[in-house]
């Protein structure tokens, strides 16, 4: 951002933490300050409709391993899913429909509900810093390997996979998304052809997959592996692993990214 946009951006919390009543934002203010952020980011003028949809489940996800203290239970952040097409009502008389010529964007944005500082997460160039941010202001604790489980899925929606269909929990699930996949991209033949090929030499070679998204204690919290499916520029699904630092106090590092099948992708 430049400094122009920087002191736009001071001045839009400095706002709407001083209109904060009994020290919480509310769900309106929360929403205007993330739509407002996005425009910030994204240079979508006050002109160009967006599309918020609250996402309480992210809250939630959040709020599983929050610090918790009687008499101050408070959920740490809103979120919202932020697009720009589709219909818009301007009145009861007036509709557009919005579509943009860089193509549809789908981003997230969470909001302190204690001060109104915005998170830009998933869709947005620093989401995996934004999201320790967000975290370190929340006061997580995770004390067991389950708990960095379920929390690492939580990471990777926010910053990395918002409609949650990349993650793949199991073989008969990478089955239906690959041949999905190929069906998508391809008329009906060729499709069918790419698909078998993909699934027969996957299935010959007998590589191991973390489905079931296996967490271990190390020295420094928890290391966790998960699998997850992705596109490639020869239309190609590739099947990777992504390994996680989970600090006890919920900060997540990606260690490490690897494409496990195929290893080169073939059109």
């Amino acid at each position: 951002m430049g400094q122009a946009t920087n002191l736009c951006f001071a001045a839009l919390l400095i706002f709407y933490v001083a209109v904060a009543t009994n020290g919480q934002v509310s769900d309106q203010q929360a929403k205007s300050i993330a739509e407002e952020a996005t425009r910030l980011a994204t240079d979508h003028g006050k002109t160009w409709p967006l599309r918020l949809l609250r996402r309480e489940d992210l809250e939630d996800d959040l709020f599983r391993f929050q610090l918790t203290i009687n008499g101050k239970l408070q959920k740490a952040a809103y979120f919202y899913e932020i697009t720009n097409e589709g219909y818009f009502v301007l009145s009861p008389n007036e509709r557009i429909h919005v579509s943009s010529e860089d193509g549809h964007f789908v981003k997230l944005v969470a909001v302190s509900v204690a001060t109104g500082e915005p998170y830009l997460l998933f869709g947005f160039k620093n989401a995996a810093l934004e999201f320790n941010r967000l975290v370190k202001e929340a006061r997580l604790i995770i004390s067991s390997a389950g708990d960095a489980r379920r929390h690492v899925r939580f990471c990777f929606v926010a910053i990395s996979d918002l409609g949650a269909d990349r993650l793949i929990f199991s073989r008969m699930l990478l089955k239906h998304e690959v041949e999905d996949y190929f069906f998508y991209h391809y008329p009906e033949k060729k499709a069918e052809r790419l698909y078998q090929k993909w699934w027969s030499g996957f299935s010959s070679s007998k590589l191991r997959v973390p489905f079931a998204r296996g967490a271990s204690k190390n020295n420094l919290g928890y290391e966790a592996k998960m699998a997850a499916i992705t596109g490639s520029p020869q239309r190609t699904p590739l099947l990777e692993v992504w390994t996680w630092q989970i600090s006890p106090e919920g900060f997540c590092q990606i260690k490490s990214v690897t494409t496990i099948y195929p290893r080169r992708a073939q059109p």
